[in-house]
């Protein structure tokens, strides 16, 4: 069997996709959520912890390597991929080619959900009088708008970055008997269980 070199460059193009596109997820709760976790213990640790993080003379730099750089990437893997690529679930209604959907479904979630808090959120409070404070994120969650909206895009990034992590053992090799698959399988589930309710408690935090 021949492998022309466009199919393998695209062939290496969707590996590093789903590891930049589950990169960019991983970054964005250490940089944004991890930080923000911090409410659950009151104003005065959150406020305290934004004045060191603020003042980080690297952060601009961080947030435009491991998030936008990501992000622009992520974009154009998800719309390639959803020109190049069909979904055959109604003819085969299985377990594989549901979760193939519902990630490319949560994928564009995540293209949406990404600018809307890094530009309504993120960059709109470092002009704002009072920076990023506990009371001004908890004025902008106290909207219930606001709140599904954060609530479905940490959805959407929880379920890509657990099925992006069971994908990547099965594309790697990793995961060849049916019982490993399995395994992998109840890992992916896990990972976005345990980041979507990491991520609507901190919400939850502010409200």
């Amino acid at each position: 069997m021949v492998v022309h070199s466009g199919e393998r460059v695209y062939f290496w193009i969707r590996k590093f996709g789903a590891v930049s596109s589950a990169g960019l997820i991983i970054f964005f709760y250490a940089l944004y959520v991890l930080p923000m976790s911090k409410a659950v213990s009151g104003q005065d640790g959150f406020d305290g912890l934004m004045v060191i993080v603020g003042a980080l003379p690297a952060l601009g730099f961080i947030e435009v390597l491991f998030i936008l750089a990501p992000l622009a990437f992520h974009t154009a893997f998800v719309t390639v991929g959803g020109y190049s690529s069909s979904t055959n679930v109604f003819s085969y209604p299985n377990y594989r080619n549901w979760i193939y959907l519902a990630k490319r479904i949560a994928g564009i979630g995540v293209v949406a959900f990404v600018p809307y808090h890094l530009f309504v959120k993120r960059f709109s409070y470092i002009f704002a009088k009072d920076g990023m404070s506990y009371p001004s994120l908890a004025s902008g969650f106290s909207s219930a708008r606001v709140e599904v909206i954060y609530f479905a895009g940490l959805a959407c990034m929880s379920f890509y970055l657990g099925v992006s992590i069971s994908a990547f053992f099965f594309e790697w090799g990793v995961a060849t008997s049916k019982r490993s698959r399995k395994m992998f399988d109840m890992l992916a589930w896990v990972v976005a269980s345990v980041f979507a309710i990491w991520g609507i408690s901190v919400v939850r935090a502010f409200s």
